[in-house]
């Protein structure tokens, strides 16, 4: 079987499937590799046949790839593990977009600093309130012993609601 026609087998069979196919580690680089000397062969023999081939291999070859991606993305957008069907040119991009989707959620979250607690007595009752590492805090009843993120611990001192023990 020709390369383009196992291009071509590959993209209905990849169409055609809501997963990822099977395909083999280095399909893409064989593939390039054709490419390349179709692409060589067209130039040094002015073969319009030989160009058109070439330039219907690369087409089908980029909608296969991008038809691949698309599932790569909506894997990566559904936090699925990494599949292990990606071939490595794949993975490369899984990994990116991994990596940006997890930087994105980053921009919403509260920050996760170690930030060091204090002991402090609450001098009255204090409902429950939320820090600003977004954690719930309290309630409080008087005389409870508890231990603080230095930010909030200092809020409260300041206000006398509590007191350093």
């Amino acid at each position: 079987m020709s390369r383009f026609n196992e291009i071509r087998e590959k993209f209905h069979k990849e169409k055609n499937s809501p997963g990822l196919s099977e395909m083999p580690k280095d399909f893409y680089s064989k593939a390039m590799e054709e490419a390349k000397l179709l692409q060589e062969k067209a130039k040094h023999k002015f073969d319009s046949d030989t160009l058109r081939e070439y330039e219907s291999m690369m087409s089908m070859l980029r909608r296969l790839y991008w038809i691949r991606i698309q599932k790569i993305v909506m894997m990566a957008l559904n936090s699925e593990e990494k599949p292990n069907m990606l071939l490595p040119e794949e993975a490369i991009v899984y990994d990116r977009i991994k990596k940006d989707l997890e930087e994105a959620k980053l921009m919403f979250s509260c920050p996760k600093e170690r930030e060091e607690k204090i002991t402090v007595q609450m001098l009255s009752d204090l409902p429950e309130f939320v820090g600003s590492d977004c954690k719930n805090y309290g309630p409080f009843s008087k005389n409870t012993i508890t231990e603080l993120p230095k930010k909030e611990a200092e809020i409260l001192l300041k206000q006398n609601i509590a007191k350093l023990v």
